[in-house]
């Protein structure tokens, strides 16, 4: 009878899985290792043949059609990975067995990180990186497994936001599969310098990707005030901003909000390029405040994203305008389709402040999940920026003075465009590098 098949179904020992199982890169289903059972106990003898009834039993149910459904359920509503997780067993410390371990589940990582002496965010081989950092410490913590590591797709790793050599964070996100413990933050953190902090690790769905999700960022620009020196002075540490120059320099950064065409704020791109055209939010300048004998002010953008260097040399539009080195009309020129050479800020007092994830938090959050935001991690965050970021700059500037030299070499920028033997713009030193979002 059926109820007498199905209980055979039950008592049959389940066959050893040989087809290979095809790769999917936002859920993967659970694997049995080599020589191991779909139970996950080792055996050297070959499973026993089915019964009929028990083969009946499971062409009923195929689990591969069950799971290729589940799949494709996660990619479109983006639920929870619950199949997800390590497919051996083998690298557990002290010979653990996998099941004593959580599965991996795709998270949100919320971190910051001072970025002097590292050549940028995104991974480089040869290249000392935030993320090389981050990735050993993951798998040093057991939330990753080492062989995944050099092979980020396998985590399907993305960050929010890249930035440049020498670009800091204070709210960068990065999302990817791991596994989840309960004291997560401190177990990673133990592995990484204290330049570099792990504030929140929080679930997510299966078909989080930080940078699709993002619907904005926010940066900041910690710029000494002897920046703005007028052009008949000679900048230096004791000059003080004046609060007309404050109004000043929040009518020049208001010109940017909007959508504008930033073509002459990049590399690479026309005027006619889709690409070129940018949304900001808000863009403005706090009052001064003094650190360590230099006065300083805080510059805050919030974007939709920025093309490479677009941030830089707003920056430096800015204090060439205030200080009297741009040729008057430059703004609404460099914003215009005629080629210009703007200058580029330092990179020093650039930090990635926000990222904001708006669509996803009012898709998922409520539903299953946390909504991704930072406010109960403020003070946390803005003690890290005080203690590794801002404290980082001001001394930087104080030994190394790259803010002051730059401000010092305005007088000699061509705003021109140089056109080399070929006819086209010669490539300038302000194309290498810088943040991108793209």
């Amino acid at each position: 009878t059926a109820a007498a098949a199905a209980a055979v179904a039950t008592d049959a020992p389940a066959a050893t899985a040989t087809a290979p199982v095809p790769a999917v890169p936002e859920v993967s289903a659970p694997v049995a290792s080599e020589g191991a059972t779909a139970s996950g106990a080792a055996t050297d003898a070959p499973a026993p043949a089915p019964t009929p009834a028990a083969a009946a039993a499971a062409a009923a149910a195929d689990p591969a059609d069950a799971s290729a459904s589940k799949r494709g359920r996660v990619a479109e509503e983006g639920e929870d990975d619950d199949d997800s997780g390590d497919d051996d067993k083998g690298n557990q410390p002290g010979g653990a067995r996998k099941r004593d371990y959580p599965k991996a589940k795709k998270a949100a990582l919320l971190f910051g990180y001072c970025g002097t002496g590292y050549q940028g965010m995104q991974r480089n081989p040869g290249a000392r990186t935030i993320e090389e950092e981050l990735i050993t410490a993951l798998v040093k913590a057991n939330t990753i497994r080492a062989e995944d590591a050099p092979k980020m797709q396998r985590l399907q790793f993305q960050r929010a936001a890249r930035t440049d050599k020498g670009v800091h964070a204070a709210g960068q996100v990065c999302s990817l599969k791991l596994r989840i413990f309960d004291d997560i933050c401190e177990r990673i953190n133990a592995h990484l310098p204290e330049s570099i902090r792990i504030f929140a690790v929080i679930r997510a769905t299966a078909g989080f990707n930080s940078k699709s999700w993002c619907a904005g960022r926010l940066y900041e620009y910690l710029c000494p005030t002897y920046a703005f020196t007028p052009i008949d002075q000679e900048p230096n540490r004791m000059y003080r901003i004046t609060p007309e120059q404050i109004e000043a320099i929040n009518k020049v950064l208001s010109e940017f909000v909007g959508t504008h065409n930033y073509h002459n704020f990049t590399s690479g791109k026309t005027f006619k390029d889709p690409s070129s055209k940018r949304f900001i939010k808000s863009f403005t300048c706090s009052q001064p405040f003094v650190r360590n004998g230099i006065e300083f002010v805080s510059m805050k953008v919030h974007g939709q994203s920025f093309v490479l260097n677009q941030i830089r040399k707003m920056i430096g539009m800015t204090i060439a305008i205030i200080s009297g080195h741009a040729p008057e009309g430059s703004l609404a020129r460099s914003l215009g389709p005629d080629r210009m050479e703007v200058p580029r800020a330092p990179g020093l007092g650039l930090l990635l402040d926000t990222v904001y994830f708006d669509k996803y938090n009012s898709t998922y959050a409520g539903k299953k999940h946390q909504s991704l935001v930072w406010d109960k991690y403020t003070t946390v965050i803005e003690a890290f920026k005080e203690a590794h970021i801002y404290s980082n700059i001001i001394q930087t500037e104080r030994n190394e003075k790259e803010i002051l030299n730059w401000v010092k070499a305005l007088k000699s920028h061509r705003y021109e465009i140089v056109v080399g033997a070929d006819g086209q713009p010669a490539r300038s030193k302000d194309d290498e590098g810088g943040e991108d979002d793209e």
